[in-house]
């Protein structure tokens, strides 16, 4: 039984073993104690619209629990002023959420702590507010794709339903060990689906035998979880900063005072090595199939096998100016014919931002532009390199002669220049 209004006092209702039909089953010393009320309901402020709301309780086991939870229901409606209706549409808002959740009513002094600062009073999730927070922010587009991955899929299915106010470390920690049990599991179903297809491949195609075999071999396949990447200590990096960006965030706007994001500890990132293809890493490369680290560096003359093998190819000029040039992929591909001109050997036109993104679509304005540059081709830098060295070997030879004209002593220097001085001196 819920009382709509303003003004109608607090009701407490007994329950219906106290009811007064009931009476005559209770001994006498029973029926004239007082009632034990289990519920209560209190009138709120109208909402904006005009219509009735308020707030309701039960299962106390006494009249001082109730009578103590309405003290409690009245102080928060009595946080705002008479003048300040706002305020006391945010307060009737908290405790119509409270009512109809079933959630601990909060904290008096907290609450007004709030209130007066102008933060939320309500329990906001985790999940609301990084959807606010991604709403709000002004990046470009692949900094926000990169956020809403981050937040899609590791941060709201974790921990997107916890109160904002009660995120604590130990819950962010909690998290990133789940990712971490995650990824094994993710290894252990990739090798699973990879040993079922490397045993189906052996299996041959004739006869019947062979192939109804084949058949429930792939049905068992199918069954199996795809291919999954895993979570990389990178990728963990980058969904602790995000979380911790949006913590920042509301911390800026006073709804929480504490970044569990902040004092969080996971894995580190430790970059891979760069390694070069000797002989010896070759050898035991296709003895086991193995690579000696993830990041390795073609020799010179690897490199020039590469070229040498694809020199018949299409694409034989975007492959020597990545090996020449260091390009990325985006600035090779986004290269056209129209803007590259080999008779000249030179490339004078800059990898404009529309070039960029038909290659690259979610980099943004900025990053095109600031990766953007000239391009020359290999031919223009050897030339150029020729002409210098031409020039080189000019002016040492034209060192050498001058030197073969000057006097070999200092004598004949000395009377040369007295020969040359009195030839020029004017006739009196």
């Amino acid at each position: 039984m819920v009382f709509e209004g303003l003004h109608l006092p607090p009701l407490f209702l007994p329950r219906p073993q106290d009811r007064q039909e009931t009476r005559h089953l209770l001994p006498q010393a029973q029926q004239q104690e007082p009632l034990a009320p289990t519920r209560y309901a209190r009138s709120c402020p109208p909402r904006k619209n005009g219509g009735r709301r308020s707030f309701a309780r039960g299962g106390f086991d006494s009249r001082k629990a109730a009578q103590a939870d309405l003290d409690h229901v009245r102080a928060l409606l009595g946080l705002a002023e008479s003048d300040d209706p706002e305020g006391t549409e945010l307060i009737a808002a908290m405790l119509t959420a409270v009512s109809s959740e079933k959630t601990p009513l909060p904290d008096v002094e907290e609450t007004r702590r709030r209130l007066n600062a102008g933060q939320d009073i309500g329990s906001l999730a985790v999940s609301e507010w990084l959807d606010r927070w991604l709403a709000g922010k002004r990046k470009r587009k692949s900094g926000l794709n990169r956020y809403e991955t981050d937040i899609r899929v590791h941060l709201k299915p974790r921990i997107g339903g916890r109160r904002l106010d009660r995120l604590r470390v130990s819950h962010l920690s909690e998290m990133f060990t789940d990712i971490r049990e995650a990824n094994a599991q993710i290894l252990e179903q990739n090798d699973q689906r990879r040993a079922a297809i490397d045993e189906l491949a052996t299996v041959p195609w004739k006869g019947v035998d062979k192939r109804a075999r084949r058949k429930a071999m792939k049905a068992a396949i199918d069954e199996t979880p795809p291919f999954r990447r895993i979570t990389g200590p990178a990728t963990r990096q980058h969904v602790k900063a995000t979380l911790r960006a949006a913590l920042n965030d509301a911390i800026g706007q006073q709804i929480i005072t504490f970044n569990p994001a902040a004092h969080v500890e996971i894995d580190p990132v430790r970059k891979p090595k760069a390694l070069v293809w000797t002989d010896e890493r070759v050898a035991k490369w296709e003895q086991t199939g193995e690579k000696p680290s993830p990041v390795m560096v073609w020799t010179p003359q690897q490199t020039g096998a590469v070229l040498d093998f694809v020199a018949e190819g299409r694409l034989y000029a975007m492959w020597h100016v990545i090996a020449f040039r260091s390009l990325r992929r985006g600035e090779a591909c986004g290269q056209p014919w129209s803007e590259t001109n080999l008779d000249t050997h030179f490339s004078d036109t800059r990898i404009t931002r529309d070039i960029y993104q038909s290659a690259l679509p979610q980099v943004g304005k900025n990053a095109a532009e600031a990766t953007a540059k000239l391009v020359p081709l290999q031919r223009k830098a050897e030339a150029e390199k020729a002409a210098r060295k031409a020039a080189k070997k000019a002016k040492a030879e034209k060192a050498r002669k001058g030197d073969a004209s000057k006097p070999k002593n200092k004598a004949k220097a000395q009377a040369q220049a007295k020969k040359k001085a009195k030839r020029q001196k004017p006739e009196k």
